[in-house]
């Protein structure tokens, strides 16, 4: 199972030492999540993909089975007794016999899993997207039931740790959990831990702990969210001070031999300022070590930030030694800090050092460790290595005290090994090519691709006499032996043999969609949405759009949310969606604000905000205009408010009043080149031209030719120059342009466009949703965690774009698109949310026919 064993040490008695060489890889077609890890067992190589679960033979790496799936799998598989156990975002999980492939049965649930089952001897144990947790009885007559299940207070992406007596996870209300393990009782609920949440990975049991591993809640280079580069510079600032000054590889501390679980004479580090630190801002902490029995923080982890700009950093292992290690933070630098993985103990400001290595402290690693080994991945397929940890570290305290900086550099072959070092392309000719290796990013499918490496990164595995990864989208084998490598033929993508998700009924629907709006209506005015997808956060909201950060910043994104949900609602929820409908707009009116700013109102993000950006928070007022997007000639009020104008005089019948204010303040368009790199703002601007003549229509007055004109113009130019190719180029900063690739034709269509699309250029706009789905295969999940370049978390406009492209542009019946609605983002407010509940009521009402039938 992912992490070794239930308690998730990430340790394993596979103790493969030495220096070893790639002996073959097998490229696999559908993508791979970069979180999913390799599992080994039955000498079989287990890899759980978009497509389904693949079985490779760990020997010679030929293909046993596929195991495929309508919908991707959501984490790695878990193997007992012969059978493999995996999650789907299909909603089930499966039960596959290990010999042949086939499956055995399936256990469904309400949403989708995006984690890896935990399993004792008879019951399995994982949560959902919508924070069920269950356990699954996989023994015994009942096998394939629910023993008991759990509601948890927020999505559960974060994969569960057994003792005999407690399953402990976390959820996305950013609290830990512990369950009674007979009875699902609630034992502790954790207080609401620092960061972001919680994804990817899972909890680990250590001696009388339970240690988890988290996220932080800063953007990067945005306001609010880091006036500074990013956490990272805080951290650099204020655990090395005068690093501009001092020399490169300074350590955080005095440099020793203290004792501890480690190897004698091992060269540790008194990093006593970094629990200082800790200890004086907690709400930095991201590894948190909490008592088992009480859930209480019984120690504190002396592990600054130490991984990718966002989502949550790789949690800890136990080696052979005993002891705890962690990508750490320990040299100082004047630009990134730098450290290695080192072992700690809770409480103890001493830290092993184990590698004679730099890694700044923004690359992000996975780790294992397998006997006394342990074993690494950087990300971005650059380098990747092992560790003997029974042998102390020389040579770094060697060139340390003789007055060397940075003491890193070569290392030593006798107990640190490189398996590449920048140079598997060369190694492994041809493992990548399901890949796009540009020059700027990677991505996996074609350059126009928006999932890439430089996010989350799994761990080497050890099996048997090898050590096997997957990179490139291809599983690779590690050994002594040095014999040319061997290229295998590609796994490909094949049909599915499970079967579909089961629909939500319209009334289903309906019930989630009146639950979302009375969210609303309890919180009062919302303040945008605050979340971080990494360095994203500063190209999207000053180049590629407006504020695109700070999600549902623009009233009108309110308003129409709403009037696409009313009509769908309760009879009493209307009357009160109507009032708060209006006075949004009273208070907000998207003419005259474009962002609503962050002073007031309640939040929409679960998470609690470190107190620097609460202040950054207070200190934003709103904005009558987005003033740098205006300055590239593209707008300053988007003009898809003025749509959202006339749907709502045309609800409220004020169409005249409306006017009135408007008359004239719709901008031009921009010029074509940028139209034709940025589709949605071409479809916004189709969208305020086709709403200001509505509203000028509906007000009485005579629609201005000009505005017609221009209309038209800009609708041919649409259809005209409609295209599936990314305009970004590929470097920095323009590569991060390629993160909406996907969704970039979609957003802001209103139903009008996409009925003109649809009729004019059909063969153009399936080939458009087909490629989106092909390159994105988790599109449907709100904020998956898979993005390109430095970043964690896909932008949420990309489930919400392709799903209404899917619903008006398509023919996909009212049962299957509900079987894409997801989950929700935010805890309350999430607009894409609401909306994908309000389309898909639309499309039962339309009572749309799939077009097979």
């Amino acid at each position: 199972m992912a992490g070794a064993n239930s308690q998730r040490s990430s340790w394993s008695p596979e103790d493969v030492p030495g220096q070893l060489y790639p002996n073959w890889f097998r490229p696999i077609e559908p993508y791979i999540s970069q979180k999913v890890q390799l599992v080994a067992a039955n000498d079989t190589i287990f890899i759980a993909t978009a497509n389904g679960l693949y079985a490779i033979d760990a020997e010679d790496g030929s293909e046993k089975w596929i195991y495929a799936t309508t919908r991707p799998l959501g984490h790695s598989p878990t193997i007992q007794n012969g059978i493999a156990y995996v999650g789907g975002l299909d909603k089930y999980v499966h039960a596959i016999d290990i010999n042949t492939g086939e499956g055995r049965w399936t256990f469904a649930a309400n949403s989708g899993f995006q984690t890896s089952p935990a399993i004792d001897a008879d019951t399995i144990y994982l949560g959902d997207r919508s924070g069920m947790f269950y356990a699954i009885e996989i023994t015994g007559e009942n096998v394939g039931k629910a023993k008991w299940q759990f509601q948890a207070a927020g999505p559960i992406l974060y994969s569960a740790a057994l003792t005999d007596t407690q399953v402990f996870f976390a959820a996305e209300d950013g609290s830990a959990y512990a369950l009674d393990i007979e009875t699902g009782d609630l034992n502790w609920k954790s207080e609401q831990l620092p960061g972001a949440g919680f994804q990817s990975w899972w909890p680990v049991i250590y001696e009388d702990y339970v240690i988890f591993s988290g996220s932080n809640n800063y953007r990067t280079r945005i306001t609010p969210g880091s006036i500074r580069d990013h956490l990272h510079d805080w951290e650099l600032d204020e655990l090395y001070l005068n690093h501009d000054a001092a020399p490169k590889g300074k350590l955080i501390g005095q440099l020793g031999q203290r004792p501890g679980k480690w190897v004698a004479n091992t060269p540790t580090i008194d990093a006593t300022p970094t629990l200082d630190y800790l200890n004086a801002k907690p709400w930095r902490r991201s590894v948190f070590v909490l008592d088992q029995t009480t859930g209480e923080q019984a120690g504190v982890a002396p592990i600054p930030w130490a991984w990718t700009h966002n989502g949550t950093r790789y949690p800890p292992i136990i080696g052979g030694d005993g002891a705890l290690y962690n990508l750490n933070s320990y040299l100082s630098d004047p630009a990134i800090a730098g450290g290695h993985i080192s072992a700690w103990e809770p409480d103890s400001p001493y830290i092993s050092l184990i590698s004679a290595d730099w890694n700044a402290v923004d690359e992000p690693m996975g780790v294992s460790a397998g006997g006394n080994t342990i074993y690494w991945n950087l990300c971005c397929d650059r380098e990747a290595g092992a560790i003997d940890i029974n042998t102390p570290e020389e040579l770094f305290p060697t060139r340390y005290r003789n007055g060397i900086r940075p003491s890193t550099g070569d290392t030593d072959p006798s107990r640190e090994w490189r398996y590449f070092n920048y140079s598997l392309a060369a190694s492994a000719p041809g493992y990548n090519e399901y890949f796009y290796a540009g020059q700027a990013h990677l991505s996996y499918g074609e350059a126009d691709g928006v999932y890439g490496n430089h996010g989350d990164v799994n761990a080497p595995i050890p099996y048997k006499g090898r050590v096997y990864m997957h990179r490139g989208n291809s599983v690779i084998a590690y050994s002594p032996d040095t014999a040319p490598i061997e290229a295998k033929p590609a796994s490909k993508t094949v049909a599915p043999v499970s079967a579909d998700p089961n629909p939500q009924s319209a009334e289903e629907i309906r019930q989630r969609l009146n639950a979302e709006i009375a969210k609303i209506l309890s919180a009062g005015h919302l303040r945008p949405g605050y979340t971080s997808h990494g360095v994203l956060d500063l190209w999207q909201s000053n180049i590629l759009g407006d504020d695109f950060s700070d999600y549902f910043h623009q009233p009108a994104e309110t308003i129409w949310t709403l009037l696409q949900a009313l009509p769908h609602l309760d009879a009493n929820m209307q009357e009160r969606t109507s009032e708060y409908l209006q006075s949004e707009y009273r208070d907000y009116r998207p003419h005259l604000v474009n962002h609503i700013g962050w002073q007031n109102g309640a939040a929409r993000e679960a998470f609690g905000i470190p107190p620097e950006i609460q202040t950054e928070m207070e200190q934003y007022a709103q904005k009558e205009k987005n003033w740098v997007f205006q300055e590239k000639g593209i707008w300053g009020t988007n003009p898809f408010a003025f749509y959202v104008l006339w749907k709502y005089a045309e609800k409220f019948d004020v169409a005249s009043g409306i006017w009135t204010t408007v008359n004239g303040q719709l901008e031009r368009p921009p010029k074509r080149s940028v139209l034709e790199r940025l589709p949605y703002v071409h479809n916004a601007f189709i969208a305020g031209y086709t709403g200001y003549l509505a509203l000028q229509k509906m007000a009485g007055q005579t629609p201005s030719r000009l505005v017609q004109l221009r209309l038209r113009r800009l609708i041919s130019l649409r259809i005209r120059n409609f295209s599936t190719a990314s305009q970004f180029v590929d470097d920095v900063p323009q590569a991060y342009g390629n993160s909406f690739n996907v969704e970039s034709n979609f957003m802001y269509m209103t139903p009008e466009l996409a009925t003109q699309l649809r009729k004019r250029i059909p063969e153009q706009i399936e080939a458009a949703i087909r490629k989106s789905t092909r390159l994105a295969p988790y599109w449907f999940v709100s904020g998956a965690q898979e993005a390109i370049l430095e970043n964690s978390i896909a932008p949420l406009r990309q489930a919400h774009a392709i799903f209404t492209a899917q619903a008006w542009l398509t023919d996909m019946s009212a049962p299957e698109l509900s079987t894409y609605v997801d989950e929700a983002f935010f805890a309350r407010g999430d607009l894409y949310y609401i909306q994908k509940l309000a389309l898909t009521l639309q499309a039962y009402q339309d009572n749309k026919i799939d077009r097979t039938e």
